[in-house]
């Protein structure tokens, strides 16, 4: 299994390096599809993975291509990789050329029907193939479950530089239409990448990961959503790079499925969560946190040791309507002692800003925190200037440095250095702070420094 894994791999990183849309099959040259953004192409779109699948199926690549510029609307889901098992070598792929995770830069996929809008694996039974997903953009409407669901697939799978749409406007309160989730990852597996897209507007999460190891979500643009990223059963994780704006929770880890001791590691992300109420000009209700550890679903069982550092984490309404922190914690551990749970929480080398009380707070004495070289202050911009607030309060904690309740005043943002690229020559005890992360490709970006 080990070699049949391998060989995909590698079959499809030559694949992912060479692909052009003229070696692949065009859903409107080569399926007739229509993709006027009103004629329901489910069934030209449907053939052309399934031929696509039938390449696959022989130990060989291949993609599908939508031509950029055209809109694809269809009412059944689209479904990849439908295999009752198979463990490779081969690999399909899902493009539009001229995408790049810029809004309706490629190839327009309109989803029109309930359910998920795109089924990788649906069968669950487990599958050995690389996945490919870039450049498109991809909706929903009126309502839809997730816009990407990932059964029980085992990788490589990347979905990278696409823009996902899910159309639910939670800042203006206008209903519960649109996607409720940009991209599920139910139980993936083995070198799982979501890496620079542009997910917006769902009604639950960006991403969610129910079960899987080796994930990496990086470099992505999340606005708009009760939860960022939203962690049960998954480990480890690799949360980084990222630029979250008007979520409730950026991270937060759950106990939705049962949880061996997992590895999270958060860290170089910037987390601008002003979140506005129902509708516009009303009174924030302080919700937000940057990282919430809950076990306060279902399964109560749950373990895991998660690192949050080097992170910008920002809960004001600053940005928006003035000066002041209304979320009482920046990372808060909330626990219930009636099941089992093993969590060791490490927090360095962050800067908070725009809380009332403290930047972490755990009401567990079960818990065991570790933190240090944090920056907290109560103002709107993490900026060394603010007025100081603890770093940490309630049970079960020792300070990294020793010094109880310390604090780093770090410099200004404008003298820090700005070449924190490689995230291979970074230490987690370096206590330069993130640099600002926003690509400025979109009109969410542009807030005053």
């Amino acid at each position: 299994m080990r070699r049949s894994l391998l060989a995909t791999f590698c079959v499809a990183f030559i694949f992912w390096t060479s692909t052009s849309s003229a070696d692949c099959i065009d859903v409107v040259r080569d399926f007739k599809a229509v993709c006027d953004g009103a004629h329901d192409d489910s069934g030209e779109l449907q053939a052309a993975a399934i031929a696509a699948e039938t390449i696959v199926g022989n130990n060989s690549v291949a993609c599908v291509s939508v031509p950029p510029g055209r809109t694809c609307a269809y009412s059944r889901s689209l479904v990849l990789l439908n295999f009752e098992q198979k463990f490779g070598p081969g690999s399909l792929s899902l493009f539009s050329s001229g995408g790049g995770n810029t809004m309706y830069g490629g190839g327009i996929l309109l989803y029109t029907g309930g359910g998920n809008a795109v089924e990788i694996d649906p069968s669950g039974v487990g599958q050995g193939l690389a996945f490919n997903m870039y450049g498109l953009t991809l909706e929903c409407q009126p309502q839809c479950g997730a816009l990407i669901n990932i059964g029980k697939t085992f990788g490589p799978i990347m979905i990278h530089d696409n823009y996902l749409e899910g159309l639910h406007n939670n800042i203006s309160g206008l209903g519960s239409g649109g996607a409720a989730d940009g991209i599920v990852c139910n139980n993936c597996a083995i070198q799982v990448q979501i890496k620079d897209n542009h997910i917006f507007n769902m009604s639950h999460s960006a991403v969610t990961v129910l079960r899987g190891t080796n994930i990496t979500v990086s470099g992505n643009q999340l606005f708009d959503a009760p939860y960022g990223v939203y962690l049960a059963g998954a480990g480890p994780v690799s949360i980084n790079q990222n630029y979250l704006e008007q979520i409730e929770d950026g991270v937060k880890l759950s106990n939705d499925q049962y949880w061996t001791y997992n590895l999270i590691d958060i860290y170089d992300n910037e987390f601008n969560l002003e979140k506005l109420p129902p509708f516009f000009g009303g009174a924030n209700t302080g919700d937000q946190r940057c990282l919430l550890i809950a076990n306060d679903a279902s399964t109560l069982s749950m373990g895991a040791k998660v690192h949050f550092h080097d992170n910008k984490c920002d809960e004001s309404d600053g940005y928006v309507f003035g000066n002041a922190g209304l979320a009482p914690y920046g990372v808060e551990l909330r626990l219930t002692n009636a099941g089992f749970f093993t969590v060791d929480l490490d927090v360095e080398n962050n800067m908070f800003a725009g809380m009332t009380t403290s930047a972490i707070y755990s009401n567990s004495s079960k818990a065991n925190v570790s933190y240090g070289k944090n920056y907290a202050s109560s103002n709107y911009k993490p900026d060394g200037y603010g007025t100081p607030i603890p770093e940490f309060l309630g049970a079960q904690s020792h300070s990294l440095t020793g010094a109880g309740h310390s604090f780093v005043r770090y410099p200004p943002v404008e003298q820090r250095s700005a070449t924190r690229v490689d995230d291979d020559t970074e230490s987690a005890g370096d206590a330069t702070a993130p640099s600002t992360r926003c690509k400025d490709q979109n009109a969410h970006c542009e807030r005053p420094q």
